[in-house]
């Protein structure tokens, strides 16, 4: 198998080889390595991969996440970003903290994610709007939290906060469909969720609503 295709280089047999079947192993062997195998897990994942090549990818169910190893960084980064988009509108009436049932994503260790979120949410004058994430155990960062009306002028507020579990921020709400915009970078040293949560600022019979097609999305970029 001296003549090699054009772009991967891959052997292929010619008329002067020996005929036996053990000749395609070094073209089955390329090829392998040129293939996007899928994993149950990260872990397996590894496993099975021991020396990745720059370029190589490969998918693991465990964290949805189809990667592909970087020779710059030395490690398995997103091939494409992650998305989660929130099926169904929830509601709340009371300023009790409920974790978001689609506005979630898990986190591997010692690695660093980009985040973007986009949350259509509603809330009337007086309970307002506050939320809050969970984090892995001594994850760092910090992101952008914008609030964006319908029409002109719509620009409302930003802020600049820190990746923390403890702690409130709100936003005033007029009752109008608003949206909030999250942006920014995390690093954590342990495998965890990043956990979306919001409720009510001020208890009210009113409701206060996240919408379906909110979006959660990160890259995972060391």
């Amino acid at each position: 198998m001296s003549t090699p295709t054009t772009i991967n280089a891959i052997a292929m047999p010619v008329l002067s080889d020996a005929p036996t079947i053990e000749g395609f192993h070094p073209a089955f062997n390329a090829i392998d390595t040129r293939l996007v195998p899928r994993f149950a897990t990260v872990s397996a994942m590894n496993t099975a991969i021991t020396a990745p090549s720059a370029g190589q990818m490969a998918y693991a169910a465990d964290s949805d996440e189809l990667y592909r190893y970087s020779g710059i960084t030395n490690s398995w980064l997103s091939a494409a970003p992650r998305t989660k988009i929130k099926a169904t509108t929830q509601i709340v009436q009371n300023n009790t903290y409920v974790a978001d049932d689609a506005l979630f994503i898990s986190l591997e260790s010692n690695s660093a994610y980009e985040v973007h979120m986009s949350v259509p949410m509603q809330s009337n004058t007086t309970p307002q709007y506050k939320w809050k994430f969970t984090i892995p155990v001594g994850a760092t960062g910090y992101y952008r939290a914008g609030q964006w009306g319908i029409g002109a002028g719509s620009f409302i507020n930003s802020q600049m906060k820190e990746w923390s579990t403890t702690g409130d921020s709100a936003v005033a709400t007029n009752g109008t469909l608003q949206y909030m915009m999250f942006d920014g970078q995390i690093y954590t040293t342990t495998a965890g969720t990043l956990q979306y949560l919001w409720a009510q600022f001020v208890t009210n019979v009113s409701n206060t609503s996240t919408f379906f097609n909110a979006t959660i999305t990160t890259t995972k970029i060391r």
